[in-house]
């Protein structure tokens, strides 16, 4: 039994701090914390549901957000740019969403707007 101790909330032998149970239960709780905090901007599926949205509506003539030119045939170098960036607080909202060429976008960087 070496390597094993108590659970913190239940006290069953595991090898780490939390029984497997406790220890799910305790990084669903700090991730709903996480989003209360960031006003629940911090949600990935948000982003995917309106990345899939915007690029569903676009067509090869719809033009880039950043450079303004058509976005092309090859659709694997479509993306989503937020127009605030994450890191300044932006949010995955479909206002702050628009399409670009993924060139552009990652050339663009922390930019607010261009």
């Amino acid at each position: 039994m070496s390597g094993l101790r108590p659970c913190l909330d239940c006290g069953r032998l595991s090898r780490a701090s939390r029984c497997p149970t406790h220890q799910a239960e305790l990084l669903r709780r700090r991730e709903r914390a996480r989003a209360r905090e960031s006003g629940g901007k911090r949600n990935p599926q948000q982003y995917r549901v309106n990345r899939r949205r915007i690029l569903d509506d676009c067509t090869p003539a719809t033009p880039c957000g950043i450079c303004g030119e058509p976005l092309g045939r090859n659709r694997r170098q479509w993306t989503v740019d937020h127009i605030v960036a994450r890191s300044l607080d932006g949010s995955h909202d479909l206002e702050n969403l628009r399409p670009a060429h993924r060139s552009c976008n990652s050339s663009r960087g922390r930019g607010v707007k261009s």
